[in-house]
């Protein structure tokens, strides 16, 4: 349950900020398409973290949904629990990420009726 609670935060904080930014540039949403998948694949979802070599795997760890991913992967095929630093790291992203994009939300919501 902390995973999903982790994951919702996060993706609830990018899409305040995600869906603010669509408001005043509307060829975002053309975008988010192919960063989406792009993410994706720098994300390790259809592969496992440890086949990732040891140069990349320092940049592939600053992403916050490794640790998320890492964390279900963990969970629900192997039975253990997750590794608690890269979690942590997701977690701490997560916060951040919603508290600056719900301030940005609610700073740019003013302007939403201008801009529409």
């Amino acid at each position: 349950m902390p995973i999903v609670l982790v994951h919702v935060i996060f993706i609830l904080g990018v899409s305040f900020i995600l869906s603010t930014i669509n408001v005043f540039y509307r060829d975002v949403e053309n975008v988010l398409g192919v960063f989406l998948t792009l993410w994706m694949y720098l994300t390790p979802v259809i592969y496992p973290l440890g086949i990732v070599p040891g140069v990349f795997s320092k940049f592939i760890v600053c992403n916050p949904m490794v640790g998320i991913i890492d964390a279900y992967r963990k969970v629900i095929l192997y039975n253990s629990s997750p590794d608690l630093k890269l979690f942590g790291y997701s977690i701490v992203f997560s916060v951040l990420i919603i508290i600056f994009g719900f301030i940005y939300f609610k700073r740019k919501s003013r302007y939403f009726a201008d801009v529409i």
